[in-house]
């Protein structure tokens, strides 16, 4: 019986053995990465808005206003009311509520 005990317990052995590569292979992979989640955001689409001021033969659009007036003021323009006034050939404006200036190049 003392035999059949070493028999199993060399068997128990090199089942061990195994069980002990099998895992420090294991832990010697480097983990799989997982690819970020995408972020989907359901934005509610804005339609694109193009405006042309006409006026005694002359044309000035929305996009040409702001973009002077951004090249003009050196804050960041987080609110922006406009004031146009064709007879003047001008358009006035107001930015973040407090600075007031004039452009006129109708």
């Amino acid at each position: 019986m003392a035999k059949a005990k070493k028999t199993v317990d060399a068997a128990e052995a090199a089942v061990i053995e195994n069980v002990v590569e099998v895992s420090e292979n294991e832990t010697k992979k480097a983990p799989a990465k997982k690819a970020p989640a995408k972020k989907t955001t359901t934005k509610s689409k804005e339609p694109t808005i193009t405006a042309f001021i006409q006026y005694a033969g002359r044309e000035l659009s929305m996009s040409d206003i702001v973009d002077s007036i951004k090249n003009v003021e050196d804050t960041e323009i987080k609110t922006l009311d406009l004031y146009i006034k064709p007879e003047e050939m001008a358009v006035y404006y107001v930015v973040n509520g407090d600075a007031l200036g004039k452009k006129i190049d109708f």
